[in-house]
């Protein structure tokens, strides 16, 4: 008799998947809804994105936001973003300026 591994590690990771469910709400049902909130927020904003992109949206390099938008040399930004997008962009900018 052959023993498939991959499907005894499978039963195994979910037997341990859906006890840590059971113990985290237990625990704190809160922290758990929140966890799925954000876990939910952030699949749906990878989406919108990738909606946008595939489409021809112009939108912000770090979020949805499709206006106000400030171009920041290759990239746009939504106002909430453009700091950390002109940071990104010079980080680019030096990197591409020491391989010449």
């Amino acid at each position: 008799m052959r023993i498939n591994v991959g499907k005894v590690i499978m039963k195994t990771k979910g037997l341990i998947a859906a006890g840590l469910l059971k113990l985290s709400l237990s625990l704190r049902l809160e922290v758990f809804r929140e966890y799925v909130q954000d876990q939910a927020n952030e699949l749906l904003r990878k989406g919108m994105m990738e909606f946008l992109d595939r489409e021809g949206y112009a939108h912000c390099a770090m979020c949805e936001k499709k206006f106000p938008l400030f171009k920041i040399g290759e990239k746009r930004a939504c106002p909430l973003h453009e700091k950390e997008v002109r940071r990104s962009e010079e980080t680019t900018q030096g990197a591409v300026d020491s391989t010449r």
